[in-house]
């Protein structure tokens, strides 16, 4: 059986009193020596695990900021492919309908104005021949007077060609107007289409390569 006690002194005593007692001393400077040094070990580790609070502070900072530019990137990501989609289907209908003009389901800018130079000729080869006909120079300016003076039924008819011919011209003149609206109108169609054709086919490519191309504001109005 072993018994302590405290002592003041450096000194560490021990009495053996019997084979099973003994009594020894234990020394207050050692004892306090021993506990400032845990105290201090103590310490150092409160400070210790303080900074490993804040880098772990820093840390999920730093997590959540990866994570919301990640959210923000998908987000733009989703976007960008759904504004591409819309492009993309855009030019898939002005491609099917080029694709439509050249297999001739609609008539062609150069057919369209071969078709109304060849309406313009007939409409001036009728009202050629029907003046060829009807009109006083056909004979003798003469005998055609004469026979004017002489029977007012030809005068009258002639008067009525001549006033039908010049409604006739001024039909003419409103037609080529209007076929020359439509002219325009075409070029201006034809124009477009060259204009953007080869921007429709980079916008194509740049969906699939990812490739940033400058585009109209007009050609970005959707439907």
């Amino acid at each position: 059986m072993m018994s302590y006690w405290w002592t003041p002194h450096y000194t560490n005593t021990t009495y053996v009193l019997s084979d099973n007692i003994t009594q020894s001393s234990i020394v207050m400077e050692d004892v306090t020596q021993k506990l400032l040094q845990c105290q201090a070990n103590l310490t150092q580790i409160k400070h210790e695990f303080s900074h490993v609070q804040e880098d772990f502070t820093v840390l999920k900072s730093e997590v959540t900021e990866v994570f919301n530019g990640v959210t923000g990137t998908i987000e733009g990501v989703k976007e960008e492919m759904k504004e591409d989609c819309l492009l993309l289907k855009r030019d898939m209908r002005i491609l099917t309908g080029t694709k439509q003009i050249h297999d001739n389901k609609y008539i062609t800018y150069s057919e369209t104005v071969f078709i109304l130079l060849v309406g313009l000729i007939i409409e001036a080869l009728i009202l050629f021949l029907i003046a060829y006909k009807f009109f006083p120079w056909r004979n003798d300016f003469h005998g055609s007077q004469g026979s004017n003076h002489d029977d007012p039924h030809d005068t009258y008819e002639n008067q009525s060609l001549f006033q039908l011919i010049k409604q006739k011209r001024w039909s003419i003149l409103d037609q080529i107007d209007i076929t020359r609206y439509e002219l325009e109108e075409s070029i201006c169609i034809l124009s477009f289409h060259e204009e953007t054709q080869d921007l429709h086919h980079r916008i194509i490519t740049s969906v699939f390569q990812q490739e940033e191309v400058e585009i109209k504001p007009f050609l970005l109005e959707k439907n």
